[in-house]
Formats: C-alpha cells, structure tokens, sequence
C-alpha cells in the first residue's frame, strides 16, 4: 500500500541460499488468506528433484518448511482464488503432472499419501555458557487433537542437539498430560513433537497449546 518493501525472510535466510538459485529452479509465491501468511514454492528445473516449500504466518512471524510426498505436485503456477465466500478464498496449483489440485486445510491426505508433519520446539538453552539440566515438562494439548509423539534432544551445541540420538520420547494426548520427567543435562535442548498415526494408518492432526519446561543450570568455573 504505497509503503517501501520489508525484509522479512532473516530466519530462513540460509535455507533459501541452498535451495533457491534462479537458474536452477522455479519460485511461485501466493497470499493465503485464509492461514494469515505467505505460501512460497520453489521448484526444480530438473523433474527428478522435489522441491522445498516455505510458509510464512503473520500471527507469529515464523517460518514453516514442507515438501510434497510426491515431487510430481511441485508447482508450475499457482492462482489464489479470493471469491465473496469463505469457502471461496483458496489456492490453486498446478503441478507437473498437468493436474490442478486445491489446497484444503481439511483433506486428511496428500492426493492419497499420508501426511506427516513435525516441529523442533527450542533450543532450550542459557546466554551465559552454562549447562542446563531439563528436569520435567508439562504440555497442554488442545481438547480436540489427536495424539503426538514426542523426543527430547540434547547436545554440547544446537547443532549436536539437533544431530543427536533422542535420549527420552513419549506421547501427548489431547488436553492436559501428567509431567514428563527428563534429568537431561546439556547445552542446548530440543524437543520435536511429531504426528502419530491412528489406526486407519492416517496421521492424526495434532494441537499443541503450551508446554511448560522446569531446569537448572549448571555454571562452569574457570579451572574446573
């Protein structure tokens, strides 16, 4: 609206460095309305590749990644529909295929295949260099999710964290889970909650509230 254009992909800046070279891919860009962000697609030139997908939401100024299960869904063109009713207001995409296919915020799977999904909530760490000792969780799902798996991680670096073996895991189940205990210590925790699937072998769709972490740290003195 008249005013100058906004930087507003720092987080992701060195995802988009390995995977979006204008000469080697293709990028299409769409405003989702409905979800309150920007959709971003990146598409390889060469058809044996799948590509990486962004989204971008507003409320919380965060950056999401995706791929499709099948690199043949990767878009040509997409079209954003904005009709007068909400039903109305959804985007289109044409995939290599030559199929349009609509995104649906509802469909329980992708064109067939199962949809997984998950989240690295963290790092859980200090700004002064200490060790931090992860004692317990407490998480609150929300009333009508289905149930989620997750794993802790630990490392002396995020990087090794993320690297890393999970060293607890467990399931959430919706509304309020009795508390995890952990007694993990390390520099730098992660805690990734992944989708499980039900017993139609479809993943269940999952709504994480908050989760409550209590820890220590451990302070390292020179000479010790």
């Amino acid at each position: 609206g008249g005013s100058p254009p906004l930087r507003m992909s720092q987080q992701i800046e060195r995802r988009l460095d390995d995977v979006v070279n204008l000469d080697t891919c293709r990028v299409e860009m769409a405003l989702d309305y409905r979800n309150h962000g920007l959709a971003v697609w990146t598409t390889p030139f060469d058809d044996t590749q799948n590509g990486t997908n962004f989204f971008w939401e507003e409320r919380t100024n965060a950056w999401q990644q995706d791929e499709y299960s099948r690199k043949e869904h990767c878009p040509l063109s997409v079209h954003v529909v904005d009709g007068a009713a909400a039903d109305d207001r959804f985007i289109l995409v044409g995939g290599r295929d030559g199929y349009v296919r609509r995104l649906d915020d509802f469909a329980e799977t992708d064109d067939g295949r199962v949809i997984d999904s998950y989240v690295f909530l963290g790092p859980i760490k200090t700004a002064n260099i200490d060790d931090v000792v992860l004692r317990n969780m407490l998480t609150q799902m929300a009333a009508e999710s289905g149930d989620a798996t997750y794993e802790v991680y630990v490392g002396k670096t995020p990087e090794l964290a993320l690297a890393s073996s999970p060293v607890s895991t467990g399931t959430w189940t919706a509304g309020s889970n009795y508390m995890n205990w952990n007694q993990r210590t390390g520099f730098a925790h992660y805690v990734k909650v992944t989708s499980k699937r039900n017993d139609l072998n479809l993943t269940n769709r999952w709504l994480h509230d908050k989760t409550i972490c209590e820890y220590s740290t451990v302070r390292h003195r020179g000479g010790q």
